[in-house]
C-alpha cells in the first residue's frame, strides 16, 4: 500500500476518517425517504409483502408470497445499529437477494450500491 511510503499510519488515517469519532457519522445507514417506502427488488408484491411480515419469519425457512419463494436470513446487528436480515427472492428460477434493515419504526430495503473498477494503485 502506497501511503505506508510516506509515513502515514494507516490508523492515524483510519481515525481521521472519522472511524474513532464517538458519534454515528454522516454516513450511516438510512433509510429511504417516505416517498420512496416501496422501494424494493423489482418493486414486486412479494417484496412489499415481505417487509411487512419481516419481523416474524422464521429465519431460513422458504414462504411462498405472490407466487415467490421468499427466505430471510437470521437478524443480525449491523454496524449502523440497525437489525437487519437478508431476504432471498425466487420467482420463475429467478433469484435475487435484497438486504432489509429496521429502523425505530419499520423495516426497509437498503439501496443497492455496486462495486465499481477502483483507480487506487494497491501495490
Amino acid at each position: 500500500m502506497r501511503l505506508k511510503r510516506y509515513g502515514i499510519p494507516l490508523g492515524l488515517l483510519w481515525c481521521a476518517l472519522g472511524a474513532c469519532a464517538g458519534s454515528q457519522s454522516h454516513t450511516e445507514l438510512l433509510p429511504p425517504p417516505a416517498s420512496h417506502a416501496s422501494v424494493s427488488p423489482s418493486g414486486s408484491e412479494a417484496a412489499e409483502l415481505a417487509l411487512l411480515q419481516l419481523e416474524k419469519l422464521t429465519p431460513d425457512t422458504p414462504i411462498t408470497l405472490a407466487d415467490t419463494s421468499v427466505v430471510a436470513g437470521s437478524a443480525y446487528m449491523a454496524a449502523s445499529g440497525r437489525t437487519c436480515r437478508y431476504v432471498d427472492f425466487t420467482h420463475d428460477a429467478q433469484r435475487s437477494t435484497r438486504l432489509a434493515c429496521r429502523d425505530a419504526k419499520r423495516w426497509f430495503y437498503v439501496p443497492m450500491v455496486e462495486a465499481q473498477a477502483s483507480a487506487v494503485d494497491h501495490d
